[in-house]
């Protein structure tokens, strides 16, 4: 991301973490989540429970709105409504890449540990949003920067069983030294 000047003042792009992710039930019901996105392609991308009311929501209308949030949840920026999908299985790869490259190491973590691992356990959502005000500014600071290598739920999965080898042998030494 570049510094822009703006009346003699430096400023840096509004860096959005979180959203929360409101979608609509047939009869107009609000289900809400609050979660990490990526943008690519003009689109964003989250990562949700495949047995979340959100995804449930989506699966009936497939009306959202997001928001931009900080951790807490408070609102950070212009509500914008969109249209919401599931993404097939054999779609998901580079969505999945666009997540891990925005949050690093602590998407893989958390995916990894993630109790909805396996069959069915996640979805991806793809979000089209509808023009307007925020829209823009959302999907700008959403893309992940271009040049930055993406670390998968591979590379995640690989370090941590390495790291649970050598925890392993570092424990039958220490036996051995003692007993």
């Amino acid at each position: 991301m570049s510094i822009t000047t703006n009346a003699n003042q430096l400023s840096a792009p509004r860096i959005y973490r979180y959203v929360t992710l409101t979608a609509f039930t047939p009869e107009g019901e609000p289900v809400a989540a609050t979660t990490w996105f990526a943008a690519m392609n003009g689109k964003l991308y989250i990562r949700q429970p495949a047995s979340a009311g959100v995804v449930s929501a989506i699966r009936q209308s497939g009306r959202v709105a997001v928001l931009p949030v900080n951790r807490s949840g408070e609102s950070r920026g212009v509500s914008v409504a969109g249209q919401a999908r599931i993404v097939p299985q054999f779609e998901t790869y580079d969505a999945e890449r666009a997540i891990d490259r925005k949050y690093g190491v602590v998407a893989g973590v958390s995916h990894l540990m993630s109790e909805n691992q396996g069959l069915g356990g996640d979805v991806i959502l793809e979000i089209t949003l509808d023009p307007g005000p925020g829209t823009d500014e959302l999907l700008a600071e959403a893309t992940p920067e271009a040049g930055h290598a993406p670390i998968s739920t591979r590379t995640v999965i690989i370090g941590a069983a390495l790291l649970g080898v050598a925890s392993a042998l570092t424990l039958l030494v220490v036996r051995r030294v003692r007993g």
